[in-house]
């Protein structure tokens, strides 16, 4: 199923009017391409640059938010998000039932128009399911976001709704807040 929605978004967008594309939940298994990523296979199909965002493998298990980008990574790093104000870097449930997993930041930079622009990818915790984790991995997000000079763009699943107090991190951040709802 997954190979058929790609099929269909990359012959309706035309690679040349898609200048930054951020996937959440990535992995390094494809089961219909190969042994192709999804990040991979786009970034083949799209011809543009990819940092994958691979997080250090914790408990056996990763978490990757890739970036793809029409313009040239100059630079590229991933954090390895808290789970808890201590630090913890442990995997954390994400669901009553679903596996234990980490989650991560992906931080890369490029160049818009020559400007340096940096770009930040991640998916955090649901602030449902874990409060602490939630509220942990919001305030590491945003002191990146807050250590960073110049142009920058946050995307991700942020694990909060409209309605979640943690839009007002962002907006006191000075971030120009657009949602998908």
């Amino acid at each position: 199923m997954f190979l058929p929605v790609l099929l269909v978004l990359t012959s309706l967008l035309p690679a040349q009017s898609i200048g930054l594309l951020c996937l959440q939940e990535a992995n390094s298994l494809h089961p219909a391409a190969g042994n192709n990523d999804a990040a991979g296979w786009l970034m083949e199909r799209l011809s543009m640059a990819l940092f994958f965002g691979e997080a250090p493998r914790v408990a056996g298990l990763f978490a990757a938010n890739p970036v793809l980008s029409a313009r040239k990574i100059t630079s590229s790093r991933v954090w390895s998000l808290p789970l808890d104000p201590s630090g913890s870097l442990a995997p954390t449930a994400t669901c009553p039932g679903c596996p234990l997993r980490p989650h991560s930041l992906s931080e890369v930079s490029i160049e818009l128009s020559g400007i340096p622009v940096t770009v930040f990818n991640t998916q955090l915790s649901r602030s449902s399911d874990s409060p602490a984790a939630a509220k942990a991995q919001l305030d590491f997000v945003m002191a990146r976001v807050n250590s960073t000079s110049g142009a920058l763009i946050l995307t991700g699943d942020l694990g909060f709704t409209p309605l979640d107090n943690g839009y007002d991190s962002l907006q006191a951040a000075g971030l120009q807040v657009r949602t998908l709802s």
